[in-house]
């Protein structure tokens, strides 16, 4: 069986609390990849697809910063 992994790559504004969190298509989270501090700029982090079914998954990413809040949501597919 082949695993291949997810890269998720985002650009943070300010250094701050951090959550990434993936979604079923139910809406219910299923993984949480970061909760933490992190610094500004770019960020990266691999998201292995194993135990993963295939079909259409959404992570949001929010950073609580000094300066606000703010919030992302985006899709991915994963297949066979």
């Amino acid at each position: 069986m082949l695993t291949s992994n997810t890269t998720i790559s985002y650009n943070l504004p300010e250094a701050g609390k951090v959550t990434v969190v993936v979604y079923n298509k139910l809406g219910q989270a299923i993984r949480t990849l970061v909760n933490g501090a992190q610094d500004a700029g770019v960020q990266t982090i691999e998201l292995s697809n194993a135990n993963l079914l295939p079909g259409v998954y959404q992570y949001r990413i929010t950073l609580n910063g000094k300066n606000g809040d703010y919030s992302v949501v985006k899709s991915m597919i994963v297949v066979e």
